[in-house]
């Protein structure tokens, strides 16, 4: 989910949006939290702690419904933005556009590209290399 939470409650609400569009839905891979705006539009002037916390807040309330939560990052914000000791509990899923994954603490998702081709859909999809998997449902 693409967050533009700027406090709490927007996060709560933002979480019961997205429970309530997956709940009749046998989901197996965790629930994205994607936050970019970084002091920047609508979230001009609100502090890495809130937002940090905010992530937190949207990953918490996925766990306590059941589901398993990942926070999504690009390499600047994973280095510049996050508090990553604090959001050690969950998955981490990072976009790096280059051929080898070199993030250092490895992650759990790479993203490495936004141009991937695949049959069937039309033009260009984001590729992605999970380092988990699950059971078949």
């Amino acid at each position: 989910f693409y967050s533009t939470a700027i406090n709490k409650l927007e996060v709560y609400e933002e979480a019961s949006f997205v429970l309530n569009l997956i709940k009749d839905y046998k989901i197996t891979y965790p629930v994205a939290y994607d936050f970019e705006l970084f002091n920047q539009k609508r979230t001009k002037g609100v502090n890495l702690i809130t937002i940090n916390e905010n992530a937190l807040v949207f990953l918490n309330y996925m766990k306590n419904h059941g589901y398993e939560g990942l926070l999504y990052s690009n390499l600047y914000s994973l280095e510049n933005y996050w508090v990553l000791d604090e959001l050690y509990d969950y998955k981490l899923w990072y976009a790096h556009y280059v051929d080898t994954n070199s993030y250092d603490p490895s992650v759990d998702m790479w993203q490495y590209a936004d141009n991937g081709r695949i049959d069937g859909i039309y033009g260009n999809v984001d590729l992605n290399l999970a380092y988990f998997a699950y059971e078949a449902i």
